[in-house]
């Protein structure tokens, strides 16, 4: 599982572009995760957009995010605390930081896959880099969206959220 480049770009507002740019000279890696990589795929125009951080300390985030202008705000979410972020431009995103697990050797890809086993369709659990480009599909989503079906990530999880039956 490793990031195809037959993806479409990220597209992300510029400040937020530098901003993950900044992140992986300092050894963090960022995924767009959710609707964003399901609607570019489509050709649809991105409306939210979320982010996955990878392998950099809460300490340098904050930092980064404050030297390209970004404000971090509450954490929301009890399982998985996602930070909202804001910029002075109108930049808005949703960021979560994906701790390290402890388990050596791991690509991105395979680290993506887990988070994403959490997530409700495979259409929703795909990921574009937004630096390197490409994208990870560890569950057929982009499959899926061609053949225009809907299809759960993992039918445990599914149920987990029950609100879930009625945002499909």
């Amino acid at each position: 599982m490793s990031p195809d480049a037959a993806w479409p770009a990220a597209q992300l507002p510029a400040r937020v572009a530098s901003w993950a740019a900044s992140l992986v000279e300092h050894g963090g890696r960022v995924l767009v995760v959710g609707g964003r990589p399901r609607d570019a795929c489509l050709g649809r125009t991105p409306r939210d957009l979320d982010l996955e951080v990878y392998d950099v300390s809460g300490a340098v985030l904050r930092r980064l995010l404050s030297d390209h202008g970004l404000v971090a705000h509450e954490e929301v979410g009890r399982a998985h605390p996602v930070g909202l972020v804001s910029g002075p431009d109108g930049e808005r995103f949703e960021l979560s930081r994906v701790e390290d697990d402890g388990r050596p050797g791991r690509s991105l890809a395979e680290r993506f896959a887990e988070q994403a086993g959490r997530r409700d369709l495979t259409i929703n659990a795909m990921a574009l880099d937004p630096v390197a480009g490409g994208g990870i599909d560890p569950f057929g989503g982009r499959a899926d969206l061609a053949e225009g079906r809907l299809r759960y990530v993992d039918r445990e999880r599914f149920g987990d959220d029950p609100l879930r039956v009625l945002r499909v």
